[in-house]
């Protein structure tokens, strides 16, 4: 099947400022919510402490080495500080470029295989996705490293159906690889060397790059290897050897062998209930484009989408990094984030075929999904006001709710009936209002009632005199860290658990805070003795990032003790 536009050329100028939209869209979103999730504190606290130490070097949190991940995403966040301040806007505002940068690499791409018209779709349909639009309105790190893998790609696919720079082509190829390496580690290689091996092979002997220009990729990716290496070889040294053993040992190949901190499932049956996890993740995060993606890979796999040299790129894009991803122990929605732009071509490229469109079953199957997931949504919505989570009114939830089903069923007739390009229209029109209303009215009432560290860091500050130290017991989020925003010298420590090192702690004579679950306050009131515990601040709510538990957090002054 052909596509409407043959075109391979303009645009770029209309794409530009599209790009433009979509990071004042996704910036739009970020400074009305606390983090949410506990990577988005820890990697701006990494970023709060390269700027008060000047080591740009070797990341650290809460004064600790922290070889969770390589430190491009801490440089950037730490120069968005620089100019924003230290608040959640700068920590999440390197994502919206990144998500703008990525839906316009996905504008070139998609022109290049299926024309300008398929460009312009593919950037729209991107960042609209859901779980595209969270990443890029968050201080996560995924965002940027889609950006190198798209840039990756786009000098690989530029190389396929063009062919006329393979020198150019190879060196943004090799600076893509070491950008994704210094953003996460070997992800980004796993997913664009997979990727560009297999559609090699794949590709008839008459279609694909020479052997010789291959080679001069893999030359390329060995550079940026050794790019990655310059930070990572002096880093490591000076660390003694805890980013190799933790970035390495534990956050890579631990992650893949083994389930942690509860994502994934445990023991080998767990294991493999859990290996289709990605499919209803993919499902659920390319909302509103359900509706359209039963129907484009059921022409993937008929043939009937692109060309075949199409369609081996796409599925050697999306396959393989599927596959790794899912093989993988630890399981965490946004880990199969890169396969998403490979969707949004595909879906793009649905929308410009000319002719039939294929089996009205596939377009009907997508849109009762795209109906039943945003119904669900606005149910949800109007339950939020209905329990009065946060103080959110039922009325006001019942309105908003009310918006979302109205269109949610107007698109949903649209595509029932064949006019997927209507649907699709209106589905844009309507995305990011929803997001924003969601974002700037219901989350952040709602997230009163379950994000109490900025509460918890405010009624610290009030409290606590001069340099007094900061313990935790059985309790250390760290966006408590952040907000507390203590100098990098002054760490907040966690308790021992051992009672006699709790006692000798607790029970020296100077003054400090205690942060700590209520049901500890007994234990703590035993070891400190009678008259220096006092209760200045409880907070309760419910932690998201502990599976929804209940917590009531207390806030505790151990008193200096009087000289007699």
């Amino acid at each position: 099947m052909s596509t409407a536009d043959t075109s391979r050329n303009g645009g770029t100028g209309s794409a530009l400022l599209i790009a433009v939209a979509i990071l004042l869209a996704l910036a739009a979103l970020m400074p009305t919510t606390m983090f949410w999730d506990r990577d988005e504190a820890f990697y701006a606290r990494t970023a709060v402490e390269m700027l008060e130490t000047g080591n740009y070097l070797v990341p650290h949190f809460n004064g600790d080495v922290f070889a969770h991940k390589p430190p491009l995403i801490y440089w950037l966040m730490a120069g968005s500080m620089a100019v924003f301040g230290e608040n959640e806007f700068a920590a999440r505002f390197i994502s919206a470029p990144a998500t703008a940068a990525t839906a316009f690499l996905l504008f070139l791409i998609g022109r290049r295989m299926f024309g300008t018209a398929a460009g312009f779709w593919a950037m729209l349909l991107y960042p609209s996705s859901l779980l595209v639009a969270y990443l890029g309105a968050t201080a996560m790190l995924d965002a940027t490293l889609i950006g190198f893998i798209c840039l990756a790609m786009w000098a690989y696919i530029e190389l396929v159906y063009d062919g006329t720079r393979p020198k150019t082509m190879a060196l943004v190829f090799g600076i893509a690889i070491a950008l994704s390496m210094l953003t996460k580690g070997p992800v980004g290689p796993a997913v664009v060397i997979p990727a560009v091996a297999i559609s090699w092979l794949l590709l008839d002997t008459t279609q694909r790059p020479a052997f010789k220009t291959m080679v001069l990729f893999a030359l390329s990716s060995i550079g940026g290897l050794g790019l990655f290496l310059l930070w990572a070889v002096p880093a490591n040294m000076m660390s003694g050897g805890e980013l190799y053993e933790a970035g390495v040992g534990i956050h890579i190949v631990g992650r893949f062998l083994q389930p942690m901190e509860g994502h994934g499932g445990s023991g080998l049956l767990g294991y493999i209930a859990t290996l289709p996890v990605y499919v209803p993740v993919i499902l659920i995060g390319v909302s509103p484009w359900i509706m359209h993606l039963p129907a484009a890979a059921r022409d993937v796999f008929s043939g009937s989408l692109g060309s075949r040299v199409d369609r081996i790129v796409l599925l050697s894009w999306f396959a393989p990094a599927f596959v790794i991803f899912s093989l993988a122990a630890t399981k965490l929605p946004h880990y199969v984030a890169p396969v998403f732009p490979a969707l949004a071509l595909t879906v793009a490229a649905f929308l410009v075929q000319t002719g039939p469109i294929g089996k009205q079953v596939w377009l009907r199957i997508g849109a009762s999904a795209y109906l039943v997931f945003t119904l669900a949504l606005a149910v949800a919505v109007v339950g939020l006001g209905v329990i009065g989570l946060g103080g959110l009114g039922w009325g006001m939830t019942a309105l908003i709710g009310v918006l979302i089903a109205g269109f949610a069923v107007a698109i949903f007739r649209l595509q029932w009936n064949g006019e997927i390009k209507a649907a699709t229209r209106l589905t844009l029109a309507t995305v990011f209002p929803v997001l924003a209303v969601l974002q700037w009215v219901v989350v952040p009432q709602a997230e009163t009632a379950l994000k109490v560290t900025k509460t918890l860091a405010e009624i610290v500050s009030a409290t606590r005199a001069g340099h007094s130290p900061v313990h935790t017991v059985s309790y250390r989020e760290p966006s408590l860290i952040f907000y507390l925003g203590l100098p990098h010298d002054e760490i907040i420590d966690l308790l021992p658990t051992n009672e006699e090192a709790r006692r000798e702690i607790l029970s020296g004579p100077d003054e400090k805070i205690i942060i700590a679950l209520a049901n500890q306050v007994e234990a703590i009131q035993n070891l400190v003795g009678e008259g220096r515990l006092e209760t200045v601040g409880r907070v309760s709510g419910y932690n998201t990032n502990s599976g929804g538990e209940f917590q009531s957090v207390v806030v505790l002054k151990v008193k200096a003790k009087q000289d007699r």
